[in-house]
């Protein structure tokens, strides 16, 4: 994981090659993220209401998503391959916030409590709202006080002209081999079911699943359906 390694997407062996992610890279890795999310149904639930104002909740999601990898990137917490075709954010286990984190994280909830508001619709708003609620019951019931001890595979995205190069695969293995060595347990929330055999493949299982859109009045299509994953080893063995 050395952060001097060339920009060659693999290695002789043709096995990606991984990279810290630097501070220049934000803007190529923020759009990258953008362009492997547009058709994903849950960024769909939130943002194409049919009362959206602009473009205003991609360009606060841009925003955030910004903030989040720099922060990521001054603890060493986020990976990408070449020429940031894709890239992988992730939380220890036991993680203390220090001054600088709780600064981050302030800025991010004053933002979203004071400016974000004036800018997203009513739709936005309760599609929000609903997501806030159900997530955190889900993680609550899910992983209780085993949270903290557990690592978090907080973002995976791969560029679509980059997909089906082994690329997010080699991402998630490298996170889930440093996991291993420290003997502990990691969960992830996947924004789209069909990613699941992906992350199964991975070792990743299913605990909960959190289905938006099943009581909104203006959705009118099937349960945009989100899954908490968790990916333990000695359950992995058991089950063999």
């Amino acid at each position: 994981m050395s952060p001097d390694l060339d920009r060659k997407e693999t290695t002789m062996d043709h096995s990606p090659v991984i990279r810290k992610l630097r501070f220049v890279d934000i803007p190529k890795a923020v759009r990258m993220i953008v362009a492997a999310m547009e058709n994903d149904p849950t960024i769909h639930y939130f943002r194409d209401t049919s009362d959206a104002k602009a473009d205003y909740w991609q360009k606060k999601w841009k925003y955030n998503m910004a903030i989040i990898l720099a922060n990521a990137i001054r603890k060493d917490e986020a990976w990408t391959v070449g020429d940031v075709y894709a890239c992988l954010v992730f939380e220890p286990a036991d993680q203390t916030e220090d001054i600088l984190d709780k600064l981050v994280y302030g800025m991010l909830r004053i933002f979203n409590r004071t400016v974000a508001p004036q800018l997203y619709s009513r739709q936005q708003k309760r599609r929000g709202a609903e997501w806030k609620v159900k997530s955190e019951e889900a993680i609550r019931v899910t992983l209780g006080g085993r949270k903290r001890s557990m690592w978090y595979l907080a973002e995976l995205a791969t560029h679509p002209d980059h997909q089906g190069h082994g690329f997010g695969s080699a991402l998630v293995r490298s996170f889930t081999e440093r996991v291993d060595k420290h003997g502990g347990l990691s969960w992830l929330m996947s924004s789209n079911i069909e990613n699941t055999a992906f992350y199964n493949s991975l070792g990743f299982i299913t605990k909960a699943e959190i289905p938006l859109g099943d009581s909104d009045p203006d959705w009118h299509g099937p349960p945009v359906v989100n899954s908490l994953m968790i990916r333990d080893v000695s359950e992995k063995e058991t089950l063999v």
